[in-house]
C-alpha cells in the first residue's frame, strides 16, 4: 500500500519539476510584473505566517 507521505512527496516532486520548465514567453512575463505600491511589508511577510 501507497503511504500518504509517498503521495505527497510525489506531488510535490511534479508541481516543483513542472513549475521549473519556463518557456521564454513565461520568463517576459514574469519580468514584467510588478508589485503594488501598498505591498511596503514584504519583507515581514515570513514573520507575520509564522507568527
Amino acid at each position: 500500500m501507497i503511504k500518504s507521505w509517498m503521495v505527497i512527496g510525489a506531488l510535490t516532486l511534479l508541481v516543483a519539476f513542472a513549475g521549473s520548465w519556463s518557456t521564454p514567453n513565461s520568463i517576459r512575463w514574469f519580468n514584467r510584473l510588478t508589485r503594488p505600491r501598498w505591498l511596503t511589508f514584504e519583507p515581514a511577510i515570513p514573520f507575520i505566517w509564522t507568527t
